[in-house]
């Protein structure tokens, strides 16, 4: 519709110029130059038009694919703060056994310094002619000299140990300025999930203010729902979607672990949308779980599809043999690739960072779905 109409309006502007041509005597000037802005005007206009057609859902599907893309970048950055605090702490441990090893090093040198001033009292010339007979004073010489060496080795160390610690203070030091801009890139993050989520809200609001809007969201979730349905029907046909050749899963009947942490939210079943006023079937079950947390797989399977999937986010599905599937949907993030074999309890993606349900799950028999809630164990 957008591509005729901006056809018809480049038409109806060019045409009085083609006509014009065929008279002896050029347009003025300034009329072609007021007809040029009338075509970038209504060129503007047209754009203008087209993106204000956009379906809500296209919209709704662009923010959450960015908001998507920003909490993966947020769990990035807090897992590398994660490894550079376990070395800081590391590197603390290391600097107290130097200093601790310094102590320790550090008294010992100082009895034998003490000890070696009241010798040099002495002086080795008496040591040796203090002695009964020259081999006894030749002895005592020796002794002295090995002394001496083993001084110089205990000084040696404890100048060693030091320039030791004076380098690990150092690390410590780069460490500890990794971890501050560390922290600052994900003060950053968080503040673009934060944008994406107002704009989100924003969405939303428009979506409760206007009918239209809200029916064309209601229309946009049942295609969404039934474009899922063919993709379950479509995907066991397809030759490189090799179905899992396990079996047992249907034994599994109340002993599956749950695929998350958290509460349903979601129950199973037909549910009105409090905001939409508009009754849905749910096939599946909604659980709100801890932002980053884990999502495993309830059963050994293996993954025959892991990608964006309008309407449902991140969605892996998982091939459990004898024509039994599992459904994962809203993942933060995709831990297992199309082709992967994952036994039973394995982690395969990550719940969001915001405030929504993010474990959808559903089990299914050849493309239907019963409440996979009565499989779960408790």
């Amino acid at each position: 519709m957008t591509a005729l109409r901006l056809a018809a309006v480049l038409f109806l502007v060019l045409f009085p110029l083609s006509a014009a041509s065929a008279v002896a005597e050029p347009p003025p000037k300034k009329k072609l130059g007021e007809i040029q802005k009338q075509i970038r005007e209504e060129t503007q206009k047209v754009r203008e038009a087209a993106r204000q057609e956009r379906s809500v859902m296209a919209q709704m599907d662009e923010i959450d694919r960015d908001l998507n893309e920003k909490e993966k970048e947020l769990f990035s950055i807090r897992r590398r703060m994660e490894e550079a605090r376990r070395e800081y702490n590391r590197l603390k441990q290391e600097q107290s056994g130097f200093e601790r090893k310094l102590s320790e090093q550090k008294k010992l040198l100082s009895a034998r310094l003490r000890s070696i001033y009241k010798s040099n009292r002495q002086g080795a010339a008496q040591a040796f002619f203090s002695a009964p007979h020259v081999q006894a004073g030749m002895r005592r010489l020796n002794y002295l000299a090995r002394i001496a060496d083993q001084d110089r080795q205990s000084i040696l160390t404890y100048q060693t140990m030091l320039s030791r610690l004076v380098v690990k203070s150092e690390e410590i030091e780069a460490k500890r300025r990794d971890l501050q801009a560390l922290e600052a890139d994900v003060e950053k993050a968080k503040e673009a999930v934060a944008g994406e989520r107002t704009r989100k809200n924003a969405l939303l609001a428009q979506i409760r203010q206007e009918k239209k809007t809200g029916e064309e969201v209601i229309l946009g979730l049942r295609e969404a729902a039934q474009r899922l349905k063919n993709l379950m029907t479509e995907l066991p046909k397809k030759r490189e979607m090799q179905p899992h050749r396990g079996s047992g899963f249907a034994r599994e009947k109340g002993r599956l672990p749950w695929p998350a942490r958290g509460k349903i939210v979601g129950p199973f079943g037909p549910y009105k949308d409090p905001e939409l006023g508009a009754t849905f079937t749910r096939n599946g079950i909604e659980i709100e779980s801890p932002a980053g947390s884990e999502i495993k797989s309830v059963h050994e399977g293996t993954v025959i599809f892991a990608d964006w999937f309008k309407g449902f986010g991140n969605l892996i599905v998982l091939s459990h043999g004898d024509h039994y599937y599992s459904l994962y949907a809203r993942l933060a993030e995709i831990m297992a690739p199309v082709g992967q074999t994952v036994s039973r309890g394995h982690p395969i993606g990550r719940a969001g960072e915001e405030a929504r349900p993010g474990g959808a799950s559903s089990i299914s028999k050849s493309g239907t779905g019963p409440n996979p809630s009565i499989r779960f164990n408790g």
